[in-house]
């Protein structure tokens, strides 16, 4: 079995984005500076949507789902 990053915690996530349940998107509640608007839609693209996070210093990708799962079910995939 591949190993999995652990998600970002429920706290820090829903300090940064809202989900739609009924339309399925995110919007940023916070936004990272010069990227996006307090309450514009997530950009996700491709196949397989990812969302970027920077942790410790570092760029870490996750699938969008996984994300979206966290937020709503308060529990990693």
């Amino acid at each position: 079995m591949r190993f999995k990053k652990q998600c970002p915690s429920w706290e820090f996530l829903h300090h940064h984005y809202t989900y739609d349940p009924k339309t399925g998107c995110l919007y940023w509640k916070n936004p990272p500076i010069g990227r996006a608007q307090l309450g514009d839609k997530v950009y996700l693209k491709g196949v397989y949507p990812r969302i970027e996070i920077k942790r410790d210093g570092k760029v870490h990708s996750f699938l969008a789902h996984r994300i979206v799962w966290k937020m709503y079910y308060g529990e990693d995939l």
